[in-house]
């Protein structure tokens, strides 16, 4: 009797233990989240693109969505190919979000993807991608096992069969910490209208433009960003520009410039004419504003053309 006392006094301690211990176990990891596509962005990529490719289809037609994807393959390298072309088809929303620097391999960039992506994933393989590791919450990543070129994707992330993230190599470890670790996202946010639109900031304008375009990086001095929207407005389409200056000063002296490049780009025949005539320039505040009108034709003349 003495023994078995003993026993169930030895287990209960046990069990108390392992009572507290287990209370001061950490919650186990949260499940990313990705409410809307700009979540997924880490905040060292300065320039991102949004196309609105459901409004593209329905606008412009399967050949400006097909311009449209030859100029993101030109930026990631196998996004024109295979099972990655398949996802941009079932696409109605993509965010392209790239470092300016662009460098022999390509620009460091994540590309997320909203639409319907049942069945889509990567191949498998020692020279392709490795299994799934789940997540949680119905998220999957995936890692390329084999090599590729800097801007191609090196891991992605599929949520729900909803959304999908492609990351390229340098942007795993930021795109990671966003996703995985809870950091905040990107503050560089396009806005969210038309069938286009794009935002980025600009560090060090003049030295960027400085070579090839010295009056126009003496206008814009330290320039603090730049965001644009592309709309479809009857059968035609309107593109804004917003350049933010330091000063109200700097703002009209870039408008000024910008409405004289204009004039003389309007008084030629080159495929410039008719967008510069239609254009408008204002300044607001320390604001540049660029307001300009596109026939269809015009604009199928600035998409990447196929063989």
């Amino acid at each position: 009797m003495k023994r078995r006392a003993g026993l169930r006094a030895l287990v209960a301690f046990g069990a108390f233990v392992c009572a507290g211990c287990a209370s001061e176990l950490p919650p186990p990891p949260r499940a990313p989240q990705l409410s809307a596509p700009g979540d997924a962005l880490p905040a060292d990529l300065d320039c991102v693109v949004r196309v609105d490719l459901l409004r593209v289809r329905s606008a412009l037609g399967p050949a400006a969505l097909a311009g449209l994807r030859r100029g993101a393959a030109a930026t990631a390298t196998d996004l024109a190919e295979g099972w990655i072309a398949d996802a941009i088809e079932r696409s109605d929303v993509a965010l392209l979000a790239f470092r300016p620097e662009f460098g022999a391999g390509g620009p460091d960039n994540v590309i997320v993807l909203r639409g319907r992506y049942e069945g889509v994933k990567p191949p498998l393989g020692p020279n392709a991608w490795g299994p799934a590791v789940d997540l949680g919450g119905d998220v999957r990543r995936f890692d390329r096992l084999g090599p590729a070129p800097r801007s191609s994707p090196a891991r992605l992330y599929v949520f729900r069969d909803e959304q999908l993230v492609f990351v390229s190599a340098a942007e795993i470890d930021a795109v990671e910490a966003v996703l995985e670790g809870g950091r905040a996202a990107s503050t560089v946010q396009p806005p969210a209208r038309g069938v286009l639109a794009f935002a980025a900031r600009l560090r060090g304008a003049q030295r960027t433009f400085g070579k090839r375009f010295p009056i126009l990086a003496s206008a814009l001095g330290d320039a603090r960003a730049v965001s644009g929207s592309l709309e479809v407005r009857g059968d035609g389409l309107v593109g804004e520009v917003a350049l933010e200056l330091e000063t109200d000063e700097q703002a009209t002296r870039v408008a000024e410039l910008v409405r004289a490049v204009a004039t003389v780009l309007g008084a030629g025949e080159s495929r410039w004419a008719g967008p510069a005539r239609a254009t408008t320039l204002e300044s607001a505040g320390h604001f540049a504003v660029l307001r300009a009108v596109l026939s269809r034709e015009e604009l199928a003349g600035f998409l990447p053309q196929g063989e």
